[in-house]
């Protein structure tokens, strides 16, 4: 089987790699099979995310806050494709930060799904060419109030793997399953039940995004709010009519598992047994290995539920919910 990469290359794994971008581009060992082609994004998927991306993120972050922008996190339900039209040596490709290989959503398709959405659901009053559309996404005589920064991939954030080694993974292994290939490549041939499918392997992307505006607040805030309803409604890039796309936007640290899972918990503790549990689960949210935002949803967790028991008199002199009510006029 002739080979598609250099032959210096051969001996490098995909746990090597550090560019899953780069895999895809120069190393397919062939483009004979379909086998080979499958096992070449299964492993484009191992590449380890770069330990520097985490620094580049934390200052990505902080010039958003210099410059004056408003953030959101947007988490993925499910899969998301963006890019998949793109120029790639495969039938497929995905959009990939150049730098560190990790996905992210381009500000200009995220503009263009929320102006999509305006003019499709939104009413006259939002529609082009009304004033409304015009002053916050622009046309072609001026540019709109509001600017759609990329949104990047959050450090980790990807859904666990199912194999392996167990970390979070933010690109999975995808298909695309040409039912009827004749009649699409030449609309001559009519379709039925015995034709072949043929799949077609690409990379489909999971995580939490920052999704951030900038400009007048009135305007971010109405370009929020269309962008969540596009997001949820209509999805962002390829294959969105099989629900690929859709984003919920999250509050900062809901997504963390350990967040979730105490979260969980304390939503499904029984009314009757708070008195007995919850001073266990304030000793375990102390030592609990999670961002100040997670932290904070727990600990504003803890006291609802006190003071849904009706327990706050009994509680509030407690060494447990003095330190939760400290944490969070501090946080």
């Amino acid at each position: 089987m002739p080979s598609a990469r250099r032959r210096h290359l051969d001996g490098v794994q995909a746990g090597h790699a550090t560019h899953p971008g780069l895999w895809l581009d120069r190393f397919l060992p062939s483009h004979d099979t379909d086998e080979a082609k499958r096992q070449h994004h299964v492993d484009a998927c191992r590449v380890p995310e770069p330990v520097l991306y985490a620094e580049s993120f934390a200052r990505w972050e902080q010039l958003l806050a210099a410059f004056g922008a408003e953030t959101r996190l947007g988490r993925v339900d499910g899969r998301m494709v963006v890019g998949l039209g793109n120029e790639s040596v495969l039938e497929t490709s995905i959009t990939l930060h150049r730098t560190y290989g990790v996905p992210f959503i381009p500000g200009s398709a995220l503009k263009g799904l929320a102006a999509s959405y305006a003019r499709q659901a939104l009413g006259p009053e939002w529609s082009s060419p009304s004033e409304a559309y015009r002053l916050l996404f622009g046309d072609t005589t001026s540019a709109g109030h509001v600017v759609f920064h990329d949104a990047l991939y959050v450090p980790g954030s990807g859904h666990a793997a199912t194999g392996g080694d167990g970390r979070p993974r933010a690109l999975y292994p995808d298909v695309v399953t040409v039912h009827h290939p004749d009649y699409y490549q030449t609309g001559r041939t009519p379709p039925a039940d015995w034709d072949s499918p043929t799949m077609i392997h690409l990379l489909s992307a999971t995580g939490t995004y920052l999704l951030a505006l900038s400009g007048p607040p009135d305007w971010r805030q109405a370009a929020f709010g269309v962008l969540d309803l596009a997001l949820a409604e209509l999805g962002v890039g390829a294959k969105t009519s099989s629900g690929y796309g859709r984003l919920a936007f999250v509050q900062p640290g809901a997504d963390e598992p350990s967040v979730q899972a105490m979260l969980a918990e304390i939503a499904n503790l029984p009314i009757g047994q708070v008195a007995p549990r919850v001073p266990g689960i304030a000793a375990r949210w102390s030592s609990l290995e999670a961002t100040p935002a997670g932290r904070r949803l727990v600990a504003q967790a803890i006291v609802d539920k006190v003071a849904q028991a009706g327990r706050y008199e009994r509680s509030r002199d407690t060494t447990w919910y003095r330190e939760i009510v400290a944490f969070l006029e501090g946080a």
